[in-house]
């Protein structure tokens, strides 16, 4: 029996969360990696709004990967809230993969400040990764909110198992009942 699929939105808005450490949020990841990232991905409410927080160390060349967020299955949709913060955080750049892990796109945040992005126009989508810009200066990097498309199951719920296997039977009943007439 082939399951159809619905499609599940999902928005992570580390705004709405508590303080604390988050390596995962539902079936989301989130990782530092890369060279120069030092600690836990961490929700702070110190720059007034609540972003995902961490920083780089200066000197870092070539430019590395410092935050990954592997989503649980292919996503469509992906809108996120991001911020470079201090000097040449303009630098920063990211990267959506999907799932063979082939760059779809790139892009970076020239503004150097709060900036949303819209990839809807790119689907299948498994990874995104934030980089630093290389540089003389410790940049700090923040993600405020995530949103995405999933596809899901669309499982049944258990009565309506047991309406199906209960109409069989009374099928199977009836049918029998006539053939003894």
């Amino acid at each position: 029996m082939v399951l159809p699929l619905s499609v599940q939105a999902t928005l992570i808005d580390f705004d709405a969360l508590p303080d604390g450490n988050y390596a995962t949020v539902g079936d989301t990841s989130f990782s530092l990696v890369g060279e120069g990232v030092t600690g836990d991905p961490i929700k702070s409410s110190l720059l007034g709004s609540g972003y995902l927080f961490n920083s780089s160390q200066p000197f870092l060349l070539p430019t590395n990967s410092i935050l990954r967020v592997d989503f649980n299955g292919l996503v469509d949709n992906l809108m996120f809230d991001f911020n470079g913060f201090g000097p040449e955080a303009s630098l920063m750049t990211w990267r959506i993969f999907d799932e063979n892990l082939t760059e779809l796109a790139t892009g970076n945040d020239l503004t150097a400040s709060l900036a949303s992005f819209d990839l809807s126009a790119f689907s299948g989508i498994s990874r995104i990764e934030f980089f630093n810009g290389g540089g003389n200066v410790n940049r700090f990097f923040g993600l405020r909110q995530i949103s995405f498309d999933s596809q899901v199951a669309s499982v049944p719920l258990p009565h309506t198992i047991l309406l199906l296997v209960s109409g069989l039977l009374s099928f199977a009943l009836v049918r029998k009942h006539r053939s003894q007439i």
